[in-house]
């Protein structure tokens, strides 16, 4: 306790200096508040590890995190998206000015939200969602399995590759084929009322979500690649306006009617989705991120090369 004290730079009380105090507990939740670990103020072995990092390992992450910013410089424009993967945030800078700053819920450490530069070309309103393979394969069967009332309960429809509906009663769950799962557009849709669209290998996108509880968290690695807005009708609202986009004068008639549209950007506008486990505030305080995906070991090792 004496060691905790002297790391979060806390005097030591004349009664009872080994004791877990509020203001010990009140410091702890501090520094797992801006190094990005869940602030429960309990010391355990994730936060007694980032309290024990050396100067030198704060350097070398500041190290990487410089290189991360060198590396995508000439991206950079006056109005974009930024996606931090690391820190599970987003950013949108119109015309150099910071105009939404916005948490996240990115991928787990298992289904990793990839690297890309891209542009923002289109949006979905009141989507549908065909749940991807890995989704279906790895999430979706073993759950239909268990009880094929799964369907039901969460409004999925069974679809073969032309769009044809299938009774999922006629399915051999053990081996289903080449079928596909399809939710419908509503308040319970796993996308919610909006999707921001980009060209990219990975079908990587932006999307609402109903899981709006998930945004409390400090740590927000949830999704299966694609990430979760907070707020994110209206960093659309905004992004159809700093366009010129016509669709930004029939927003809340578009999100109100239910029906599944897409709108394409007037402009394209560019975004990055990157990873940075440091930053600086507006008041220059570094804040420091929990490296989820260990990409900084393999960027320090090639900086030192």
């Amino acid at each position: 306790m004496l060691q905790l004290r002297k790391h979060l730079s806390l005097s030591l009380p004349e009664l009872e200096p080994a004791l877990y105090d509020t203001e010990v507990e009140a410091a702890v939740k501090a520094f797992q508040q801006a190094d990005g670990l869940q602030a429960d103020g309990i010391a355990g072995p994730q936060t007694l590890r980032f309290l024990n990092r050396t100067p030198q390992e704060r350097l070398d992450q500041l190290r990487v995190n410089l290189e991360r910013w060198r590396r995508i410089d000439l991206a950079l424009q006056d109005t974009q998206v930024i996606v931090d993967i690391a820190g599970a945030t987003i950013r949108f800078f119109d015309e150099g000015q910071l105009i939404v700053d916005k948490r996240t819920q990115v991928g787990r450490p298992d289904r990793p939200t990839p690297l890309m530069l891209s542009d923002i070309t289109h949006f979905t309103f009141n989507p549908t969602w065909t749940i991807p393979p890995t989704i279906f394969r790895k999430d979706k069967l073993p759950a239909i399995r268990d009880d094929q009332s799964y369907l039901e309960s969460n409004r999925l429809s069974v679809l073969d590759h032309q769009g044809n509906r299938l009774d999922p009663d006629t399915i051999d769950w053990n081996n289903p084929g080449h079928i596909l799962l399809r939710q419908s557009s509503g308040p319970y849709n796993a996308l919610g009322q909006v999707v921001i669209r980009f060209p990219n290998r990975e079908s990587i996108y932006l999307h609402d979500t109903p899981n709006k509880h998930l945004f409390d968290r400090n740590q927000r690695y949830f999704s299966s690649g694609c990430v979760r807005v907070e707020d994110a009708t209206s960093l659309v609202a905004l992004l159809l306006q700093t366009t010129h986009t016509e669709a930004a004068n029939q927003f809340d008639t578009l999100l109100s009617s239910g029906r599944t549209r897409n709108v394409n950007s007037k402009t394209p506008v560019a975004i990055i989705l990157g990873y940075w486990t440091a930053e600086a505030d507006e008041q220059g305080q570094v804040d420091y991120h929990t490296d989820i995906y260990n990409l900084d070991s393999m960027l320090l090792r090639a900086l030192n090369r």
